[in-house]
Parts: structure tokens; C-alpha cells; sequence
């Protein structure tokens, strides 16, 4: 029998995207280590030591294949540990699987896109929605290192405005996601990935003070309550219970240093399936053309360069070498959807 996957998670607390993940690993009892990051760079613990310059967290391995991007990562995931049974696993699952209670007709993964979609913009809102007052928006490191990846004119825009937004995505949940009075967004039981693709947002914008008022500054009435949206409250507070009802993280998830999740790293072997590349992809590109891929939106200023392995419709794959270890390679994966791939001279000039 294949022994399970080594996962190590890169992250930090108080990421919302590395939440993401953090959740679905612990709901789903599959067994990894974590490897706690700074909030802002350098973090030495992935560009020293493993030559990964892409600075966005959550950052994942599994075995020698590192993984970029959540919605990336928990595919991969979900495709190395397969939901369990009563029967394999002793009903330890709290996630449930989506194929067990999806009945409707559209297909699972456009469902799962369209949520990550409105996902995405709540949390753009929800960062609109800070309140001033916060130690971590008044740390001027940490507004210098944010401000040269926020996208122009993605925080502007009144407060009002943010508050506007707001109340439409958390109508769209109240009124399409948990239509009918669910309790989860496909129904059944159990949250499924679906429910933990669109609830991060929301979690958090809920569990920061004030972010829901017109004026975080004086005491003033949210204005989005568990009685304006009773249903999306109540989801948001299963979900927490459910959540907390798992043993403290502190005492039941190891920790590693960034050169003991190295030396874990480098010690497995490479065991996702190779995707090749695909000739035909527009991009004209080669295996073995030295490339680096960036997002989209942010984070254009910390590129990472490699080897292509793989090119698919919804991946990437790049080789990166290994600092100070004489020739060591790891293989870094990328989803395809808001990242750009582009072909690097070897002088380092990419070509346009």
C-alpha cells in the first residue's frame, strides 16, 4: 500500500487565504505539518532555502511537488487523499464529499468557479472595509510591502460604497447560495468544499470589529446583522462550530522550521502526474524553456523563474533549483486562471 503524501503548509494565521486551506486540511483529517511564515517579506524559510521567490501565502508541499495558488492547492489535495467512508476511514471526515450530496444538473466544477469568482470579490470588499484603526493598518511595514501589489484603485472608493458591495454578496448568499433555508450551500448535513470556498471572506470580515459599520471610529450599529441575513449568519456559525469543535491547532499539527521542512522536502520524491506540455498551447512554449510565472492582479514584482515541466489548459509546472544543495530541483505548480506565463531570455530579458 502507497504511504500517504508528506504535506507542509507555508502560511501564517492570519491570512484569510491560508485559512482556506488550513480548514480544509484539518476538516478533513488528512495529517500534515506547518511551517509558520512572516507576514511580509523576506521569508528566507521558501526564497533561500527552496528558491521560491513567489511571495503569496498559503504556499504548499506535497512530497517534492510545491504548490502555489488555494484553489490549486486543494484540487491537488483533494486528488492525493480521496474522501474517505465510514468503513476506510471511521467517519473522520467533516467535510463531505461533494459527489455524495451534489443532485442538481450543472457541473460541480463550474459551481466551485463560480463561487471562488464571488469569493474573490468579497474579499477585495472585505479589505476595503478595514477599519483604520487597526493595529496591522497602522504598521507602516506592512502598508509599504501591501501598497506596491495593491492594483490601482482596488482600495479606493467610499466607505459607503464598500458597505453597498457588501450587501449584495452577502444577499447573493442569503437569497441563491442558501436559497430555500439550507444550512450548507449544496444541502445535506455537512459542509462540502463548496461551503469552504465562499465562507473565508466572510468569516473574517465578520469576525474583524466594527468592519460592518458606516464609521468604525464611533460606536455605531452594523449594518449588516444576523437579522438582515439571518440564513448567512447562521451558516457562518455552523461552520465556526464545526471548526471548533476540532482539537486546538498548537497541540495537534507539528511545526517545522524552514530547514527542517526542507531537508522533508528534498527527501521525497516528485509523485504528481506529469502533464507534459501541450504543443498546441498558444504560448508557443517548450519543455525546458526557462520561464517565470506571475499573477495577474498582484504580486507582479516577485516573479518566479524556472524550467517548464508542464503546461496544460489549468497548470503550470516549473523545475527550480534548489539553493546551495549542488544541483537539487523541486517542482512548483501553478493554476493557469489569473497567472501569467512568459518566456525568459537567458540574459534574463523576458521576451515580449
Amino acid at each position: 500500500m502507497q504511504e500517504k503524501p508528506n504535506v507542509i503548509l507555508y502560511h501564517y494565521p492570519f491570512s484569510p487565504y491560508a485559512r482556506k486551506v488550513f480548514w480544509y486540511l484539518r476538516l478533513r483529517s488528512i495529517p500534515f505539518t506547518q511551517c509558520p511564515q512572516p507576514l511580509i517579506l523576506p521569508r528566507p524559510d521558501l526564497s533561500t532555502q527552496l528558491g521560491i521567490t513567489y511571495r503569496r501565502i498559503p504556499v504548499c508541499a506535497i512530497d517534492k511537488d510545491i504548490y502555489c495558488d488555494t484553489s490549486l492547492i486543494i484540487k491537488e489535495l483533494a486528488k492525493r487523499f480521496p474522501y474517505c467512508t465510514l468503513k476506510t476511514c471511521g467517519g473522520k471526515e467533516m467535510l463531505a464529499d461533494v459527489g455524495e450530496v451534489w443532485v442538481g444538473g450543472m457541473n460541480v466544477g463550474l459551481v466551485i468557479g463560480l463561487v471562488e469568482n464571488w469569493a474573490d470579490e468579497a474579499f477585495v470588499v472585505a479589505g476595503r472595509l478595514l477599519p483604520g484603526n487597526l493595529p496591522l493598518m497602522k504598521d507602516e511595514k506592512f502598508l509599504k510591502d501591501r501598497g506596491r501589489y495593491w492594483a490601482k484603485g482596488a482600495m479606493s472608493g467610499t466607505r459607503e460604497e464598500a458597505l453597498a458591495s457588501m450587501h449584495r454578496l452577502f444577499h447573493t448568499v442569503e437569497t441563491a447560495f442558501l436559497a430555500g433555508g439550507k444550512k450548507w450551500i449544496l444541502g445535506g448535513d455537512k459542509p462540502t468544499v463548496v461551503d469552504l470556498m465562499a465562507i473565508w471572506p466572510l468569516d473574517w470580515v465578520t469576525s474583524v470589529p466594527n468592519a460592518l459599520t458606516l464609521d468604525p471610529a464611533i460606536p455605531t450599529p452594523a449594518l449588516i446583522t444576523p437579522t438582515t441575513h439571518p440564513l448567512t449568519f447562521a451558516w457562518i456559525s455552523s461552520f465556526r462550530s464545526l471548526y471548533q469543535s476540532l482539537p486546538p491547532a498548537k497541540t495537534s499539527v507539528p511545526t517545522l522550521s524552514g530547514q527542517e521542512a526542507k531537508e522533508n522536502i528534498l527527501a521525497a520524491m516528485a509523485t504528481a502526474s506529469e502533464i507534459g506540455v501541450d504543443e498546441e498551447d498558444p504560448l508557443g512554449l517548450k519543455r525546458e524553456d526557462l520561464v517565470e510565472v506571475v499573477p495577474t492582479d498582484s504580486g507582479v514584482l516577485d516573479p518566479q523563474k524556472g524550467r517548464l515541466l508542464g503546461l496544460g489548459v489549468g497548470e503550470v509546472v516549473l523545475e527550480v533549483n534548489v539553493p546551495g544543495t549542488g544541483g537539487e530541483v523541486v517542482r512548483v505548480h501553478f493554476p493557469r486562471r489569473n497567472y501569467r506565463v512568459t518566456r525568459v531570455r537567458e540574459e534574463g530579458k523576458a521576451n515580449l
